[in-house]
């Protein structure tokens, strides 16, 4: 009961908000972490009054250094949390302090160390002290997001062939586009394509990390050759910013079939296909990309019967 009181008070002292009898995270360090700080910074205040009061360098050296790593262990237990934010995602806060947001669907993989398990999310690590307490909630989320996906692919859409491929928008919060991706194909040489020949993916899920369009070029207007086939011509003015964004969106109403995808010098990207409007031409990037699924339906629709394209 004592202790129980004492570290409330630490967490008042702190400015910690109260938690009540609940966890104060999915994912916290114990409170003994938090007394060995305390004891270490009262052992390094206490050598640090008597190396002033005997002139000793040397031991107001060691007081210095003792109440620095007090210092450091109780912000490590008051900082380095994990709180759940939903199902879906979680937010991780750094010994430092520093917070930032993740998605479940974006852990990749799993790495035990020593003395601590590092998760791989998003083309970042989260470290997890092997002395930390976990709620079960948490690590039945981690265990379920290790696996949901049997193939995953990161910063690597030249090895995807989009043309043909029906994409469908599932979620976007200002930074993360995330798409379902019907008839999308791998090419033979990815590292995740085990077969000789380029495949089709059943179903893709595909992650857009810092995502911003730079420009949306809508359709113009038709043009009918003299045998009365109709085209379409770009618009001669594209969009930029925000109406370029929420065009671009709004394109997603019954899925977007993709024409063409390429690269461009500057490393952004250009799509062209058609969505609510019958052609459409847009210019984005992203901080990083990530393409995940579970099977293959067979070759891809352009391979003849030699597996060749």
């Amino acid at each position: 009961m004592k202790l129980k009181i004492f570290v409330r008070a630490i967490e008042t002292l702190l400015g910690m908000k109260d938690h009540g009898d609940e966890p104060r995270a999915d994912m916290y360090l114990p409170d003994f972490l938090m007394i060995f700080g305390v004891v270490l910074l009262a052992v390094g205040i206490g050598l640090f009054v008597v190396g002033i009061i005997l002139f000793n360098l040397w031991l107001i050296a060691a007081a210095v250094a003792v109440a620095v790593l007090g210092a450091a262990a109780v912000m490590c237990w008051k900082n380095q949390t994990v709180h759940m934010i939903s199902d879906e995602k979680f937010e991780y806060t750094t010994f430092l302090g520093n917070t930032y947001t993740y998605y479940f669907s974006d852990i990749e993989g799993i790495r035990k160390n020593s003395d601590s398990l590092t998760l791989f999310v998003g083309g970042k690590k989260v470290h997890i002290e092997s002395m930390a307490v976990m709620s079960s909630r948490l690590s039945d989320a981690i265990e379920s997001a290790l696996d949901k996906s049997r193939y995953c692919s990161v910063n690597s859409l030249h090895h995807f062939e989009f043309h043909d491929a029906l994409l469908e928008l599932y979620g976007y919060d200002g930074n993360r586009l995330k798409l379902f991706a019907e008839h999308l194909n791998i090419h033979k040489t990815a590292p995740n394509n085990e077969f000789d020949t380029d495949m089709e993916i059943s179903l893709a899920k595909i992650s857009l990390y810092g995502f911003w369009v730079s420009s949306f070029t809508p359709v113009g207007e038709p043009r009918t050759d003299e045998k009365g086939n109709q085209s379409f011509e770009p618009s001669s003015t594209p969009l930029t910013g925000e109406q370029a964004e929420t065009a671009f969106l709004n394109e997603f109403a019954n899925g977007v079939t993709v024409y063409s995808f390429s690269q461009n010098e500057d490393g952004s990207y250009c799509l062209e296909g058609s969505g609510s409007s019958d052609w459409f031409s847009v210019d984005f990037s992203c901080a990083s990309a990530k393409v995940e699924w579970n099977d293959y339906t067979g070759k891809a629709w352009y391979e003849d019967q030699n597996g060749q394209a």
